[in-house]
């Protein structure tokens, strides 16, 4: 598999494979996936092969092909729609994943993220609107690392995505399910970290 990632959409059949894990044998770029645990094996090596091969600079470093523009377009909507319906255990890698491309790609490659989270918040879907809020705290925490100018983008979401979400916040406040507890606590967080920009108080 290490020389199959190197390979033209090893990402895209990566995640096919997470989709399609109950079979008992999957091919992946030539490579064979048996077991219960093969759509966690394919989110580990799609997690390792971004942060190696996403940026020219990381694929230099790893002496490894940098991911094609190609691929790069196909994957990350396709991300998106995994992270929705993805189990507690693959979301973690998924948005591992989708926090590396962040910091690589937000806002010059990917500027319709911001939207993309405003449409799953407002989407009344408890799947989407935990995918949505997932995303908006990976996209708060990377203002934190910004200086300059380059913060200034992290006023249109507060103004935008923010209100959806205490609204949101407000509804999860009266909801016994443990998950709308976890949803919460993602708001809180996506909050503290654009106060920590100083971006407003």
């Amino acid at each position: 598999m290490c020389q199959a990632e190197r390979e033209a959409g090893f990402l895209i059949n990566a995640l096919e494979l997470i989709k399609t894990h109950d079979e008992p044998s999957i091919q992946l770029a030539g490579m064979s996936c048996t077991g219960v645990k093969a759509d966690e094996l394919a989110a580990i090596y799609m997690k390792n092969r971004v942060s190696k091969a996403w940026s020219e600079g990381n694929a230099e470093t790893y002496h490894t092909n940098q991911i094609s523009n190609a691929d790069k377009s196909l994957f990350r909507p396709l991300l998106i729609q995994a992270l929705v319906v993805a189990t507690p255990s693959i979301r973690a890698q998924f948005t591992s994943i989708m926090s590396k491309i962040l910091q690589s790609d937000y806002p010059s490659e990917w500027p319709e993220f911001q939207d993309l989270i405003l449409s799953l918040l407002q989407s009344g879907n408890i799947n989407e609107v935990y995918a949505g809020l997932t995303m908006l705290l990976e996209l708060s925490k990377i203002y934190r690392w910004k200086s300059g100018d380059s913060r200034a983008g992290l006023d249109s979401v507060v103004n935008s995505i923010f209100p959806a979400a205490l609204e949101i916040a407000g509804k999860l406040l009266v909801d016994p399910n443990a998950a709308a507890g976890t949803m919460l606590v993602l708001i809180l967080k996506a909050y503290k970290s654009a106060i920590a920009v100083g971006s407003f108080v």
